[in-house]
């Protein structure tokens, strides 16, 4: 059995890790058999500075063809991304995780994977707004 969660913060995390744990042993000792947990992959929550979010949010308004902008979406991906967000954060700078919608073909990690390339223009764009947003606080 191949088991993933993902949490909203470590503390969440851990609690959920726990709680697994205690169903998957108690459900194998109420039938007589071991449980062998390997645990193949481990991320960090990330804590996104909402002042640097907030910037974000104003420069996705300014870049044309961004229709939607939500102030938090329910991501199941970009563990690798909290990685950096949490190292950016224990050097005490400001890190925010950024998504950009696209038509998809298939799902991720598939063969079948394709996107929609006019994405990477309204990322990029976004970006270069956001980079200007900034430097104009510092004008």
């Amino acid at each position: 059995m191949e088991l993933g969660f993902w949490a909203d913060s470590p503390e969440v995390h851990d609690y959920l890790d726990a709680r697994i744990r205690e169903i998957l042993n108690g459900t194998a000792a109420s039938w007589g058999v071991g449980v062998d947990i390997k645990l193949i992959g481990k991320s960090p929550g990330g804590e996104q500075d909402a002042e640097l979010a907030a910037l974000v949010q104003d420069a996705a308004t300014r870049v044309p063809g961004i229709e939607t902008i939500d102030d938090s979406a329910e991501c199941r991906a970009g563990e690798d991304a909290f990685f950096f967000i949490t190292r950016v954060t224990e050097l005490g700078k400001k890190a925010v995780y950024m998504l950009i919608g696209s038509d998809l073909t298939d799902g991720h990690h598939t063969s079948r994977f394709d996107f929609d390339e006019q994405s990477l223009v309204y990322g990029t764009a976004l970006l270069s707004e956001t980079a200007a947003g900034l430097l104009r606080r510092v004008a």
